[in-house]
């Protein structure tokens, strides 16, 4: 090869480095506009499909590795095995192909475009991810407060429920709930670490808008869960920073204004006066989903009988144990390498993103929201791989085909060597 064929080859693998983070970035943004949807898939799917052949080719021109573990395939295998057996044992002829795109784009390709771009580009990287991913929530609350205010008006844009309750770029008032629980903790985080003060100060505005589109969703799951998960997430933000000497009378005097504020504050809301109509709606769906998974508790009957307003009723009615497995397995697979470093405000960042994911999914429907693993699996992939980014050298044909001993030192204990994972 000349020198200034290498030169190309090396411009070529820049440009498709930045190609993967830019689409990795995009992702993250639109993840939690379930509303904003083409031929039946979400934006975000065409997005990571991108991202997902963008590293497919930087793999097959030697410039960036790609690993796979098992568990991130989990999800989709226990998919595809509950999908052949309603097909050929049970006769369902309904087609699975939604709901298997929704499983994968989720769960495995995330995971698996987080892991290459945290072993290319490090920690900075990862960190910008999760700053994009925030946004995007906080755009979508930012939508609700314009269709409240008369500014913004989507009919006819998006597939949206009419009434009251609002749900900015999501496709119901829950789901914007669901993202907005999840992304505060991780704005608040973002927040009290950022590199200036400017920065700091967009994320507390980020931070009022997502709460303001709480309030709008008027979601019970969603003031249940976000209340107590905010309240822990200021409480690890003040421990570690530098007003931590102060932490014990900022919280009680904290405590005392969300005691004066919050029940006035809520007391118009659903949580307060409740639904009859929805309640009697959850138990039905619950109930159909308790006798489906009766009916066959190894493999469920299928996504086409899934039910159920909770994400394991849910899960086990479409898949049964297997499924349930598969997907659990996914789900709780980072939380001891986050534990191993709870010092770090990121890992505990993560772990409460895994915990607010837990109860929320008690209360609704999130089985396979696009935005739901994005904070965990930064915080896992932060505290796996290395800190700085590491430059990135052509494999050799050893490397590519057998994985061998190829890893860099400082990855060694990333999840391709540890869980027995595949390296393409």
């Amino acid at each position: 090869m000349t020198y200034d064929q290498l030169t190309a080859s090396s411009k070529l693998g820049r440009m498709r480095f930045s190609l993967v983070s830019f689409l990795a970035c995009a992702a993250a943004f639109t993840s939690s506009w379930t509303a904003t949807a083409l031929g039946g898939f979400n934006v975000v799917d065409y997005l990571l499909l991108a991202a997902a052949v963008a590293l497919v080719v930087s793999w097959v021109c030697r410039r960036r590795r790609v690993f796979i573990s098992t568990w991130m395939l989990a999800p989709v295998f226990a998919s595809v095995v509950v999908t052949a057996f309603s097909a050929v044992i049970a006769g369902d002829s309904s087609s699975p192909a939604t709901d298997l795109v929704r499983v994968m784009m989720s769960t495995t390709v995330v995971a698996v475009l987080l892991t290459s771009v945290a072993d290319t580009s490090g920690r900075p990287a990862l960190r910008q991810v999760l700053g994009w991913w925030a946004a995007g929530v906080a755009v979508s609350s930012l939508a609700s407060g314009g269709v409240s205010l008369g500014v913004l008006n989507f009919s006819g844009l998006l597939v949206q429920p009419t009434g009251l309750r609002l749900s900015g770029l999501s496709s119901h008032p829950n789901s914007i709930a669901f993202s907005v629980t999840m992304a505060l903790p991780v704005v608040l985080y973002l927040a009290s670490s950022a590199k200036s003060r400017l920065l700091a100060l967009c994320w507390v505005a980020a931070f009022g808008v997502s709460i303001w589109g709480l309030v709008l969703a008027d979601s019970r799951s969603g003031l249940l869960v976000a209340i107590p998960s905010v309240a822990v997430a200021l409480v690890l933000s003040l421990v570690q920073s530098r007003l931590r000497l102060l932490a014990a009378p900022i919280l009680v005097v904290a405590g005392v204004l969300a005691a004066a504020v919050v029940p006035d504050a809520v007391s118009e809301t659903r949580l307060i006066q409740g639904s009859a109509q929805s309640d009697a709606g959850r138990v039905v769906y619950n109930d159909d989903a308790l006798r489906t998974f009766a009916e066959s508790p190894i493999f469920g009957g299928g996504f086409a009988a899934q039910s159920g307003v909770a994400v394991p009723l849910m899960v086990l009615s479409a898949g049964g144990f297997v499924l349930a497995i598969g997907y659990y397995l996914f789900v709780m697979y980072p939380l001891p390498a986050m534990w191993r470093s709870r010092r770090d405000r990121m890992a505990q960042t993560g772990i409460l993103s895994v915990m607010v994911f837990l109860a929320f999914g008690l209360l609704n429907p999130v089985f396979a929201e696009r935005a739901t693993f994005w904070p965990a699996l930064v915080a896992f992939t932060w505290v796996t791989f290395a800190t700085a980014p590491r430059r990135v050298e052509p494999f050799s044909e050893r490397a590519l085909l057998t994985g061998g001993n190829t890893l860099p030192r400082t990855l060694r204990a990333s999840p391709a060597r540890t869980s027995r994972s595949v390296t393409l």
